[in-house]
């Protein structure tokens, strides 16, 4: 007969200390979601359209026998250094390229397209 009392004991207790009851179903029942916080478009400041800045890149450029490194700055080009180099010695994809010009992202990778046709 003991044992028939303890287990509802334990029951009850576990449900009180659970914090199981009406109230604070109720209370949970009773609070609402936070709302959305919403700016009509009036309210929304715009910035006004900057430039970006330009980004300077580097062209290794061949004329007739003279390889430049140019510095690229949107529309102005500043010549860095030049080597005169013998087209002949090159295959005519390399030479066809390099007067097309080719473009990199830093100056050292111009520099080193430099060594590798200086004679």
């Amino acid at each position: 007969m003991n044992k028939k009392l303890i287990i509802p004991v334990f029951l009850v207790s576990a449900l009180l200390l659970s914090g199981c009851g009406k109230k604070k179903t109720a209370e949970k029942n009773s609070r609402s979601a936070p709302k959305p916080v919403s700016r009509s478009e009036t309210e929304i400041e715009e910035k006004p359209s900057e430039k970006s800045p330009q980004v300077i890149t580097y062209t290794v450029k061949l004329s007739k026998k003279t390889l430049s490194l140019y510095e690229v700055d949107g529309e102005t080009q500043k010549v860095i250094t030049s080597i005169e180099i013998n087209p002949d010695f090159y295959p005519k994809e390399d030479i066809k390229n390099l007067e097309n010009g080719i473009t990199v992202p830093c100056k050292e990778d111009g520099y080193e397209i430099l060594e590798n046709f200086a004679n």
